[in-house]
């Protein structure tokens, strides 16, 4: 208020105060609407009427005025609220000293400051503020059929609520009275998400029938809900799903910001970015498929908060009932069903229920009564809702199915397999040159290895002749349309070369969308973030001194052998919480990649290049290095340097 009484006379001094920055023209408009809404909040925090909120808000500033002590010494950080912590013990001193002793009577208070308004001589005896303050109880003189002009029955009522009856709960009721109605409407806010948790788990079974092992991350990044909706990813049954996981988010999301969510790569915590937003059209499709990492997280952690706090609050409600704990029945986190969950609705069920075990009577002059009846109601709420439940079994982390990007599919496991079931063999130089020839584009590249993602995924497990062309297996086996976008693959690749053409096409992929200026996060999506640092430019100095020594081809084959590297090896993932766990960032990448290239029958790349890679490139380099290898590449085979 002191803000918005300030645009009048310094409107400059005042918008340097606002962060975000607005336009001077709507500082005026903008604090107006924080003032409302602070309103707003009072009047629905109190159960009272806007102008029972306004007549307190002159009974606190008359109370500052009385009490406050010019001579008061406030420390500088407090006073000039330049800190978060000065801000928050500010606000904590205003609430005990002054806005503490205005609620703490607050019934006497209004009524008798609505005394004085009534009895100040500058109102005279207007019928109307008698009628509005409850001084004119003389209806006699009133024409029933103008009632509806009688402002008497405009009049606030205080209304039936959740809200006021946990204010009545908490004036009326000691702690040692009632724990489980307690613990229920301290609870409540949370547990009224519970019921979709169904929902979510449907709706997840849906986008893991359309897109499970189908979509890359960014394909993921840029379908939206709207299109969801529009195709109908549910059925019937789409636009009701993602309405439930939409509410749930908005009931929890606040809480999620601090919530530390085991998983198989430990604690992970959501991105208050994600968190700070609603589920909207607008909202793409990565953020509701569970992954425990990025923005799958924020659908994984959703369900892990909601489960967890079923069991939690039964745990409390247990013992507050003095029942056992083996009294109730488990469920499997994939099986739960509304049925094992404290699900209700707000207005549909509890509402009655509370409703039921009130009575409310007005009497003029005096204002709104109710009383509750709190033991009946908080053994109805037991009966009805917390009685036959279910404990999730969560364990140490939630086992959930969880979406498989394409990119994530094959990896150094799935070729390891391959291998024992069909030996694996490169081709030769030639070969290799003529499809890159022939597969110029990145549409065509990403078709070619989808298709071959999923040849390989059934090669892994039934096997087949190492001799049998790939071309063969996938359009008469498969049944595939189109399998691989050059001809030279189609006559020469083998089964036996399944491995090889899929590092190739993948070396492709990396250099088109490299050289499309594309982030290396979305280039190498199985590659975890913390591979992903830039090198030093006294590193990147010494690197590209010893590549300027290479011949093309040398190059190219280091370009092409560490890019292998860092698929089948850097980015294989390991568990921090397992025993044999290294933290591998700090690994000499030139060492590794030297062992890595002299364990293989016939390495593609001669070990005397290795001997003088820079010692102070780490793993954690890796990514970067090879974007560094492959821009060098390009430097040579065109003759334009890049200045640094």
């Amino acid at each position: 208020m002191s803000m918005f009484i300030g645009v009048g006379t310094n409107p400059q001094a005042v918008q340097f105060l606002i962060k975000p920055d607005i336009d001077i023209n709507g500082v005026e408009e903008f604090l107006w609407g924080h003032i409302q809404q602070d309103i707003d909040d009072i009047h629905r925090a109190l159960g009272r009427s806007v102008d029972d909120v306004l007549l307190l808000m002159h009974t606190i500033i008359d109370h500052v005025m009385k009490i406050h002590n010019e001579g008061e010494n406030v420390g500088g950080e407090v006073c000039q609220l330049s800190t978060k912590r000065g801000r928050s013990q500010w606000e904590t001193i205003f609430s005990t000293k002054f806005i503490k002793t205005s609620l703490q009577n607050i019934e006497n208070s209004l009524k008798t400051n609505n005394q004085h308004l009534v009895q100040d001589h500058r109102l005279g005896a207007d019928p109307l503020l008698c009628l509005l303050y409850e001084t004119d109880t003389n209806v006699e003189r009133e024409n029933p059929s103008v009632l509806e002009d009688i402002p008497r029955v405009w009049r606030y009522r205080t209304p039936i609520s959740l809200q006021h009856l946990r204010q009545e709960v908490e004036a009326k009721v000691s702690q040692q009275q009632h724990k489980v109605l307690q613990l229920f409407l301290k609870e409540d806010h949370h547990l009224r998400a519970l019921r979709y948790i169904p929902s979510i788990l449907r709706l997840h079974r849906a986008l893991f029938q359309k897109y499970q092992r189908k979509l890359d991350k960014a394909e993921a990044s840029q379908i939206t809900v709207a299109q969801l909706k529009r195709e109908e990813i549910a059925g019937g049954e789409t636009l009701d799903l993602l309405q439930d996981f939409a509410d749930a988010w908005d009931l929890v999301r606040e809480s999620l910001t601090l919530y530390l969510c085991p998983t198989e790569l430990g604690g992970m915590i959501i991105s208050k970015e994600y968190c700070s937003k609603p589920i909207t059209d607008n909202t793409p499709v990565s953020i509701l498929l569970p992954t425990i990492k990025e923005a799958g997280l924020c659908s994984y952690v959703l369900l892990d908060f909601l489960m967890r706090k079923q069991n939690d609050f039964l745990d409390k409600y247990l013992k507050e009932a003095h029942r056992k704990s083996g009294s109730i029945s488990s469920v499997n986190p994939k099986e739960v069903t509304s049925a094992h969950l404290i699900g209700y609705d707000p207005q549909h069920d509890i509402l009655p229920l509370v409703l039921a075990n009130c009575q409310y009577s007005f009497e003029m002059g005096k204002g709104t009564k109710i009383e509750y009846d709190f033991a009946a109601l908080e053994r109805q709420l037991m009966d009805r809702f917390l009685f036959s439940k279910s404990r999730i079994e969560v364990g140490r982390v939630l086992m959930i199915d969880q979406m498989v990007y394409r990119t994530e599919f094959t990896d150094a496991e799935v070729f390891r397999k391959l291998s024992e079931k069909i030996p694996q063999e490169n081709f030769s130089a030639a070969v290799k040159t003529q499809i890159c020839a022939e597969i110029k584009t990145l549409p065509d590249i990403c078709t070619s290895l989808d298709n071959l993602d999923i040849t390989i995924s059934f090669l892994k497990t039934t096997g087949g002749q190492p001799e049998k062309t790939l071309h063969e297996f996938m359009g008469n086996t498969l049944q595939m349309k189109t399998t691989i976008h050059s001809q030279k693959a189609q006559q020469a690749c083998e089964l036996r070369h399944a491995q090889s053409l899929w590092l190739l096409l993948s070396l492709q992929k990396s250099k088109k969308m490299i050289g499309n200026n594309q982030h290396t996060e979305s280039t190498f999506e199985s590659v975890l973030k913390e591979f992903h640092e830039e090198l030093p430019d006294e590193i990147m100095t010494e690197y590209r001194d010893y590549m300027k020594k290479l011949s093309i081809e040398k190059l190219n084959q280091l370009a092409e052998i560490l890019h292998e590297y860092i698929l089948l090896v850097v980015a294989v993932r390991q568990n921090p919480e397992d025993e044999d766990f290294i933290d591998t960032t700090n690994h000499k990448l030139g060492e590794w990649l030297y062992g890595y290239v002299d364990s293989m029958d016939n390495p593609l790349l001669d070990l005397a290049v290795l001997e003088d890679f820079p010692k102070d490139i780490l793993y954690k380099y890796s990514v970067h290095t090879w974007v560094c290898t492959y821009v060098m590449l390009r430097e040579k085979q065109t003759g334009n340097y890049r200045r640094y």
